[in-house]
């Protein structure tokens, strides 16, 4: 067999100055991406280059030529992101962008180059799924009703006893007057600016930074918004502990996220599931959580990763909030199970149905085509706003 192929680049390419790293390069068009997407064996293309492949009726990967054991693809967001990033950094790289040329361009960008020959495989079906086809799990049957809440397997109790006299003593009786004395109430910034590169004042102490609302949105007046950078579980436990703790004000606008430069596919990366996240699903409880959240109206996480397990019990901890409006999770990495329990929040058939919800945010995320149908599916679009691209 022949060996996989590589991306190949034009001599512009290799000799730009502050060159684009190789993976941001579609194999098949030698272009800068604009809409990565990942196949089932991970290797990543420009959207319209791959599914022309796949359209002519190749059922192997180009690179290896072993046989894709599905024709799902996943958008790559932390490459896109990636590759915007340098473009913005480096103007000059912005002419090898692909745009849209149409499918005989691509055929015959195809042609021109030697593919990975097909490898056999007598353990395949035999034949692939088409594309957006449901893909059957062994021994799974088929998969559910579009419009069928997932069944909630997930336990989640909320604050002992224990947990909330330990909590006290770091208690937040006023956020403005505790931002102002660590000072970290500043002035500009926002959620994606370079705010998040305050420096903490003590290790296991997030960045926190608080404001009252002045309405507009969903916003209303006097109600306090907070915003909060952590980088380790530790700071997760320090921050559910002062929300949980009794004397602590309340919070309408949560919003957690990890400093730049983490999340799924950057350099770093924050993985929900330690004591410090468990504790903050305790506190987030709909039932028996944290006072000061008991009139919560939006919660967002960004860039904190949130695995199938984590997800299904931050959704299973708040089911049935009667205020919460609005919930995002942007760049967690959250994959179909995950993302199908959060997404029941906003269906009226669920247990955990969330009246008051206006916003169901789930951007860049690892969320396949057919589990996005079915979160579609499920919510009650008249009402709310869903974004699961």
């Amino acid at each position: 067999p022949k060996r996989p192929c590589r991306p190949s680049r034009a001599p512009h390419q290799r000799s730009m100055s502050g060159a684009a790293p190789s993976s941001y390069y579609c194999p098949i068009t030698s272009e800068l991406m604009a809409d990565p997407v990942s196949t089932a064996d991970g290797f990543s293309y420009e959207r319209e280059a791959i599914a022309e492949w796949l359209a002519g009726g190749h059922q192997s990967s180009p690179m290896t030529g072993a046989r894709l054991s599905r024709a799902d693809l996943l958008p790559n967001h932390a490459l896109r992101s990636a590759i915007q990033e340098f473009i913005s950094e480096h103007p000059e790289a912005a002419s090898n962008l692909y745009r849209p040329c149409g499918v005989e361009r691509i055929r015959s960008a195809i042609g021109a180059k030697t593919w990975a020959s097909p490898q056999e495989d007598t353990s395949a079906a035999d034949s692939m799924p088409q594309m957006g086809a449901p893909v059957e799990e062994d021994g799974a049957g088929p998969p559910p009703p579009m419009g069928a809440p997932p069944t909630f397997t997930y336990s989640i109790g909320g604050l002992s006893a224990a947990d909330v006299a330990e909590a006290e003593p770091l208690a937040v009786p006023d956020w403005l007057s505790f931002c102002n004395a660590r000072k970290g109430a500043k002035s500009g910034g926002g959620w994606f600016t370079s705010s998040s590169k305050q420096p903490a004042a003590e290790p296991d102490e997030p960045v926190i930074r608080a404001r009252m609302a002045t309405g507009g949105g969903r916003y209303k007046n006097g109600q306090v918004v907070v915003d909060i950078v952590v980088s380790s579980d530790a700071q997760l436990c320090r921050l559910a502990m002062r929300l949980s703790a009794p004397s602590t004000a309340p919070v309408a606008i949560l919003r957690i996220a990890a400093p730049d430069g983490l999340g799924p596919g950057m350099l770093g990366s924050l993985v929900a599931g330690g004591p410090g996240f468990d504790r903050l699903v305790r506190a987030l409880h709909a039932k028996s959580g944290a006072a000061a959240l008991s009139e919560l109206r939006e919660i967002a996480f960004n860039k904190i990763t949130l695995k199938n397990d984590e997800a299904g019990a931050f959704a299973a901890a708040l089911g049935g909030r009667v205020a919460l409006e609005s919930i995002e999770l942007w760049n967690c990495g959250v994959e179909d199970d995950g993302a199908l329990h959060v997404a029941a929040l906003g269906a009226p058939a669920s247990a955990a149905f969330c009246p008051a919800l206006e916003r169901l945010a789930l951007g860049r995320n690892l969320i396949s085509g057919h589990a996005r149908g079915r979160m579609e599916a499920l919510v009650d679009r008249n009402k709310i706003d869903a974004r699961f691209n």
